[in-house]
């Protein structure tokens, strides 16, 4: 966790914004910023391309109980009907 504050830090440090490498406190809140952004960021593009490309029913998350239904297991037994793996 440290060695990424202090990437960030170098980060934004080599585009322009005033960071001191020490200063906790500013490598805390250039971290929260930065999620926030990404988070953002994300939600904002997979809106866009649902918006664009459709297909929102495929990100809804289903019920466990449902996928496992859905899974195929393949196996394999062997000439003294046991399962194989």
């Amino acid at each position: 966790m440290i060695l990424m504050r202090k990437y960030l830090a170098w980060e934004a440090h080599g585009k322009g914004v005033d960071v001191h490498l020490l200063a906790e406190p500013t490598l805390e809140l250039l971290q929260k910023e930065y999620e926030k952004k990404k988070e953002q960021f994300k939600s904002s593009t997979k809106e866009h391309i649902v918006e664009k490309y459709g297909g929102e029913e495929h990100t809804v998350i289903l019920n466990p109980f449902i996928t496992q239904l859905l899974e195929f297991r393949y196996s394999t037994f062997n000439l003294k009907k046991k399962e194989c793996f």
